[in-house]
């Protein structure tokens, strides 16, 4: 099952990053469902910038820990460029819309 390693944009301009096996799901959660993280209740995500896709768990979990120790300024540089750091284990960038969704065909 993969796994996305994901990249939200909050109202208060934070980027903030998790992991999911459901990118549209999760964003339902983060805006509303309840069981989004503390700190993205607190900021209120707008928009999905980047995801990333990984073929399981531990590389999905070694990936956010990774992306979580960028500056915002780098998580900025990445969200644009969709260009991982060296060696890391991402399959593939994924296209999204703001809700999460991979757009027809993708």
């Amino acid at each position: 099952m993969p796994y996305y390693v994901y990249m939200l944009l909050c109202h208060d301009g934070s980027i903030y990053i998790g992991i999911t096996t459901d990118l549209e799901r999760r964003f339902r959660e983060h805006t509303g469902g309840g069981k989004g993280a503390k700190y993205t209740a607190a900021r209120h995500p707008e928009r999905y910038l980047r995801a990333f896709q990984v073929s399981d768990r531990s590389q999905a979990l070694r990936l956010e820990a990774r992306l979580k120790k960028l500056s915002h300024a780098q998580r900025a540089a990445l969200a644009e460029s969709g260009r991982l750091p060296e060696n890391s284990d991402a399959v593939s960038a994924v296209q999204l819309d703001e809700t999460g969704q991979k757009p027809a065909g993708v």
